[in-house]
């Protein structure tokens, strides 16, 4: 429409039905703050030059719009204090002024340490952004998963002055990858113990324990341990048959880690056959071999690479490698260490042990025959008593 408008003869001193309004259809800019403006009007008579301009003030009304647009950490560890940042940005079409933002986490499960959970900012221009930190910490004892956060700010409306509040949410997860302690046991018999211990603040699930092929060291038989899960705290034993300074398939009659096994034969066959006897000969100083540089890589006090494949808590695989010191030293310490996990009754330690023969299970045959010996004694003994007291008591009859 034009921004001309004609209207007609204006007779003094009219009102109500008489009075001459002119309507106009304004177009503001899109990007104009909100507040007072002035809008100038200019009327005159057709018949005279002389004009009058007269100033109008109009409010312009601005949206006001604030927005979490980044959240830098989208998971906390359990009791483990993080910073946390949030980057606030203004997508309205007005600043905002004397901006204050909070958050809280209805469960408690994560809370602000050092301050409270409140931050002011003065003002965030048109298009702009303002940071706000926390030093945060999850509860220890969180069971781990997402947890919702309440998202609060309050700002004041530059054109009425009253205070605005707009509230949003966000999710963070608590939970996460551990950590794991190694420490060499002992090795006797040709089996060598590595203690496994959750040291860090999450439950670790489908442990499993390798010895990855290195130059120093040889496994036979299986070089993996399924140890199953593993909670804060928890700890457990893993066993492997290990030789120091040879390769790999080192040994005669085995390849890679496969190892050539002896077929079962009869009694007679077994004392009788030259080749059994040259198999069983060959097995105990294979074995022998296998202790002697055990016990010399021990003494030595070289390390081993120890590999700990696992699940976290939010379904992602890791493998860790812990470089394993194997001396007497380290056997000490983690016996101290095994003893005092096991103490903790606090963290549910629970001392599993994989693949560890008992002192029962070893000698359960001897231990048999012992008491089968001592069974037989003690029945001897007591039919004899029996007997001697018979015999007295016929002889006390008979007088």
């Amino acid at each position: 429409s034009s921004a001309i408008q004609s209207t007609g003869a204006i007779k003094g001193y009219q009102y109500n039905d008489n009075i001459k309004i002119l309507k106009y259809s304004m177009l503001v800019d899109n990007n104009a703050p909100a507040g007072s403006y002035d809008l100038k009007v200019k009327y005159y008579q057709n018949s005279s030059s002389a004009s009058t301009v007269r100033n109008f003030s109009v409010d312009v009304e601005g949206q006001q719009i604030a927005e979490v647009i980044y959240i830098d950490q989208t998971s906390l560890l359990p009791g483990m204090l993080t910073t946390m940042k949030f980057v606030i940005n203004n997508v309205g079409n007005t600043p905002l002024q004397d901006v204050t933002f909070r958050w809280a986490n209805a469960d408690d499960i994560i809370l602000p340490v050092g301050s409270d959970n409140t931050k002011h900012i003065k003002s965030i221009p048109i298009g702009e952004s303002a940071e706000v930190a926390y030093q945060v910490i999850a509860d220890r004892n969180a069971v781990a998963g997402l947890y919702k956060m309440d998202l609060t700010f309050t700002y004041r409306d530059p054109t009425s002055g009253a205070t605005q509040e707009m509230d949003s949410i966000a999710g963070i997860y608590v939970g996460g990858g551990t950590d794991f302690d190694v420490s060499f046991s002992e090795s006797a018999s040709g089996s060598t113990s590595f203690s496994i211990a959750n040291i860090g603040s999450n439950p670790a699930y489908s442990v499993a324990v390798r010895i990855p092929l290195q130059p120093s060291w040889t496994v036979t038989g299986s070089d993996a341990a399924i140890l199953g899960n593993l909670n804060t705290g928890d700890y457990t034993i893993a066993n492997f048959t290990l030789s120091g300074g040879r390769q790999r398939g080192a040994f005669a009659g085995t390849t890679g880690t496969s190892t050539t096994s002896i077929a079962p034969q009869s009694a007679d066959s077994a004392t009788t056959d030259p080749s059994a006897q040259g198999a069983r000969a060959f097995a105990r100083a294979d074995m022998g071999d296998v202790n002697s540089s055990m016990t010399a890589a021990v003494a030595s006090g070289s390390s081993i690479r120890v590999q700990i494949d696992y699940t976290d808590t939010m379904g992602q695989r890791h493998s860790v490698i812990k470089e394993v010191p194997m001396n007497t030293a380290s056997s000490a310490n983690s016996t101290g260490s095994a003893a005092a996990m096991a103490a903790a009754g606090s963290f549910g330690t629970r001392g599993r042990v994989v693949q560890q023969q008992t002192f029962l299970q070893e000698y359960k045959w001897h231990l048999f025959i012992v008491l089968l010996v001592i069974g037989a004694l003690w029945y001897r003994g007591h039919r004899k008593k029996k007997l001697l007291a018979s015999l007295q008591s016929k002889s006390a009859q008979k007088k």
